[in-house]
């Protein structure tokens, strides 16, 4: 369950914006589309609402009649679609309904009918391929990967493809394959992205399998101050750097402390600096690199104090400046 929830979560973010053009963009030749938009814009609602009901414990006696209400609402649509077989945006819209609640058996049909009357359609075609690979003990099957692949030809820049890409080679064992695919994806996602944190710690996962016995990771990081602040210091400031997890915990997972009159210098930051036992650089991907001068030598921030901040993924050497004066 935790691994559909995962990668239902990020493939169905993924997934609303390649669907919502076609639904308005396609011509409505009779009144039977309605039935798919609204499968595609209530269900979501209703999905929602019938998780709040079922998945708290306390709900656990409660009657499960909005589920049958959910599934004759679906079955309605079906029955509709199956006097209009031709409409591939409502087959699409129902298909993608039954695989959120998990009905793959009903999904999977509701979509190879849809790619029956739409060939060339990728949407179409992506989510047929999540379908499988979730309906399907792991690996994934083999036809998921020609559907994706398939998809990709069409639209190479599908995000929802090549998040499934490295899911099902994850699946079947092909760390590498899987990293390629989530890195490529992770360098098309905006830095705020709200997928990123899940597609890093992927990454991070399968890097893991790669090499299951790498320990004690070592950043080498050149500190500098900028110029404009030299007047502001007279040498004898503490500099803390610090290391923290982009996606994890707020916790430092590493600390050094620093003098001003030492900069420049090079520090290294490694599991030997551990502040809390368990956490440490080598468990996480991307990593915050903050370097503050603190004129009260206490390790809170406090106004009037000297910052700098960067970030390293892989990489093992970076260099900060600290060129910014906190203001509050």
């Amino acid at each position: 369950m935790t691994a559909f929830l995962i990668i239902a979560l990020v493939a169905t973010l993924l997934a609303v914006a390649t669907l919502v053009t076609p639904l308005w963009s396609r011509e409505t030749r009779n009144g039977h589309l309605i039935s798919g938009i609204v499968a595609l814009f209530g269900l979501p609602s209703a999905l929602v609402a019938l998780y709040m009901l079922v998945g708290e414990p306390s709900a656990i006696d409660r009657p499960a009649t909005a589920t049958d209400d959910l599934r004759a609402q679906l079955i309605d649509i079906a029955d509709d679609l199956e006097d209009n077989p031709d409409n591939a945006t409502g087959w699409l819209a129902l298909g993608m309904a039954y695989k959120n609640i998990e009905a793959f058996s009903s999904a999977e049909h509701a979509l190879r009918r849809a790619l029956y009357v739409d060939a060339n359609n990728a949407t179409v075609q992506v989510e047929l391929a999540e379908t499988l690979i979730l309906g399907a003990a792991e690996p994934a099957p083999a036809e998921a990967d020609a559907l994706l692949d398939r998809a990709l030809e069409l639209n190479p820049a599908s995000q929802k493809a090549i998040w499934l890409k490295g899911v099902s080679a994850f699946s079947q064992n092909r760390f590498q394959e899987a990293i390629a695919a989530w890195e490529g994806l992770l360098a098309s996602l905006p830095e705020d992205a709200s997928i990123r944190g899940a597609v890093q710690r992927q990454v991070d996962l399968a890097r893991q399998q790669v090499n299951p016995r790498t320990r004690n990771r070592v950043i080498e990081l050149t500190v500098r101050l900028d110029p404009k602040f030299a007047d502001l210091t007279t040498g004898s400031e503490t500099i803390f750097v610090i290391a923290q997890a982009v996606n994890g915990p707020n916790t430092p997972l590493a600390a050094r402390k620093l003098s001003v009159d030492a900069l420049p210098t090079t520090v290294t930051l490694s599991d030997q600096d551990a502040m809390v036992d368990g956490l440490t650089v080598s468990q996480f991907g991307e990593l915050a690199l903050t370097a503050r001068v603190s004129f009260s030598g206490d390790v809170a921030p406090q106004a009037g104090d000297l910052e700098g901040r960067t970030r390293v993924g892989p990489r093992t050497q970076a260099t900060l400046v600290i060129d910014t004066r906190l203001t509050e």
